[in-house]
């Protein structure tokens, strides 16, 4: 998993554009260049994952904010009689991922826009109240693949890349 903090704070702020971009390049790039490995552990360990790995690679990303995601599921949860429910306040646990990625979208999906009682202290908030600015990258059959958001930092301190001149 990766964890996106300050040293990614500039391209924080698309939340959805940049983590669907690094994943389609990694995995095309490693779809390429190893489909031997791939083959390999499809075989050995998932027979799911060359379809799961190209799922990621093909489809858009679909980016619900937090409280959408828990209707959907409050919803699913309604019709199905089951529990799936995500309610809202509470962080959305290994079954509404999977349900959001699995059986509603049926692609990869980024959880935006969190309350801030289920999050880090540190987290920076949105411009919405009560919202942090962190978002979660879920990939059915995988979970959450990079997760992260920019810490709060001092009033006009610079982030860290532009403390190593990149910034």
């Amino acid at each position: 998993m990766i964890e996106a903090g300050n040293g990614l704070r500039p391209i924080l702020t698309t939340t959805g554009a940049w983590p669907e971009r690094f994943l389609k390049a990694v995995l095309a790039e490693v779809m390429d260049r190893c489909p031997r490995d791939l083959e390999f552990f499809q075989q050995a360990l998932d027979n799911t994952l060359l379809a799961t790995l190209a799922n990621v690679v093909e489809k858009r990303f679909r980016a619900p904010a937090y409280t959408e995601a828990c209707g959907i599921l409050e919803e699913a949860a309604a019709k199905a009689r089951r529990g799936v429910s995500g309610e809202l306040g509470t962080d959305l646990q290994s079954e509404h991922e999977r349900h959001l990625t699995e059986e509603v979208f049926r692609k990869p999906v980024v959880v935006t826009d969190y309350p801030t009682q289920i999050k880090a202290f540190y987290m920076r908030l949105t411009t919405m109240a009560a919202r942090w600015r962190p978002m979660d990258v879920l990939v059915a059959r995988i979970g959450e693949i990079i997760g992260g958001q920019p810490a709060r930092g001092a009033p006009g301190r610079p982030a860290p890349a532009a403390w190593l001149g990149k910034g």
